[in-house]
């Protein structure tokens, strides 16, 4: 693996335990039955450290969850959790036939000119997109929307697995249930909204891929034939 690729991931790795930090406060919140209304400052600052020792351990334990369920599952699985698509889940399936023409800044014509015709199948369109992709892999555009995408993938993964268990312990231990029922469609929410961000990043990066090529399009070919799967 090269350091790029390492270094890519290790910047993707710290949005995504946001993520968790922010659900295991979320979590902590409604066990504790932590409310901002109607509180002193005293009192605030007290409940406020009481649901922090649940907030640790709900912390460490997805910290867990996502070393081992992001190892677990392939980067296809990830893929159609997060953009909730069992077949061709990559962006980069639709990359000729329709995301291309999304974006004002490729040229269809040029690549047909460089890669020949392009492909309409969803399997093939990927395969293309990533000789494209690898191609200009170190533009700053195409480094950064690729970035997006990862960390935006696996949040949304984190989202969706969580969504279930967690909302399962909010109806146990939570002291009230209308609270559990707001924290659970709360999840709900925004597991959705991670898979609408996903899919959007995801664009993104097809789009910069493709208008980078367009502005290169004497670029040589690569020679892998593989298919992309972003890990």
């Amino acid at each position: 693996m090269s350091s790029k690729g390492r270094d890519l991931k290790d910047e993707v790795k710290f949005p995504v335990q946001a993520v968790i930090a922010a659900h295991a406060f979320a979590f902590a919140g409604c066990v504790g039955g932590v409310s901002f209304f109607d509180m002193q400052l005293p009192t605030t600052l007290q409940h406020l450290l009481e649901p922090v020792g649940v907030a640790a351990g709900t912390a460490v334990v997805m910290e867990i969850t996502r070393l081992f369920v992001l190892g677990l599952l392939s980067a296809r699985w990830r893929d159609r959790i997060a953009h909730m698509r069992f077949k061709a889940p990559l962006p980069g399936s639709w990359a000729f036939s329709k995301i291309a023409a999304e974006d004002y800044r490729v040229d269809l014509e040029a690549l047909r000119s460089e890669y020949g015709p392009l492909p309409a199948d969803p399997v093939e369109q990927n395969r293309l997109f990533y000789r494209m992709s690898k191609a200009v892999g170190d533009d700053p555009g195409v480094c950064n929307a690729h970035k997006s995408y990862l960390a935006a993938r696996d949040i949304a993964v984190i989202c969706w697995l969580a969504l279930i268990p967690l909302s399962m312990a909010a109806f146990i231990l939570a002291p009230r249930s209308n609270g559990a029922a707001i924290y659970a469609a709360g999840l709900a929410l925004v597991a959705i909204a991670a898979s609408v961000i996903t899919r959007n990043y995801g664009v993104r990066f097809v789009q910069n891929v493709l208008a980078a090529v367009t502005a290169a399009p004497s670029i040589s070919r690569p020679a892998s034939s593989e298919v992309l799967s972003c890990t």
